[in-house]
């Protein structure tokens, strides 16, 4: 799944508790282009009353990010936001797709739960499947 972009407002508040006393505040737009999702999902049929989904493989690649900052001393940060998009891409990337294969399965363990009786039939289709497969072969 490939998506546009995204683009967001984060409001910042700085505080330096050394001397002299420096404080600041503002804004920053985040902005993200060319995001793309990779999730490859498996759902393990092995009890039947308890099927689960299971994440074989999940990649999240943001192409760029900007940052923007707006007010205070926002021309001094400025200068180093895109150094500070950098530094985030990648730990931004690794938070996200852990939180999306955590609540894929959450959800989709959940879903599955209240579905024993389909997974059986898929489980049924499949077996006929791989039996059809298996005949093929041995002709």
């Amino acid at each position: 799944m490939v998506l546009c972009g995204r683009r967001d407002s984060i409001s910042f508040t700085l505080f330096c508790f050394a001397r002299p006393h420096i404080s600041d505040s503002g804004s920053c737009d985040l902005g993200m282009k060319q995001i793309a999702i990779g999730i490859t999902l498996n759902v393990d049929t092995k009890d039947e009353k308890i099927p689960k989904v299971i994440t074989n493989d999940a990649s999240l690649k943001i192409g760029r990010i900007k940052v923007r900052f707006h007010g205070g001393a926002s021309w001094l940060y400025n200068i180093f936001a895109d150094s500070i998009a950098s530094d985030v891409k990648g730990t931004f990337e690794k938070l996200v797709i852990n939180e999306m294969v955590a609540l894929i399965s959450k959800e989709g363990n959940k879903y599955l739960a209240k579905f024993p009786s389909v997974i059986a039939t898929i489980k049924m289709h499949l077996k006929a499947e791989n039996k059809e497969e298996v005949e093929d072969n041995e002709t």
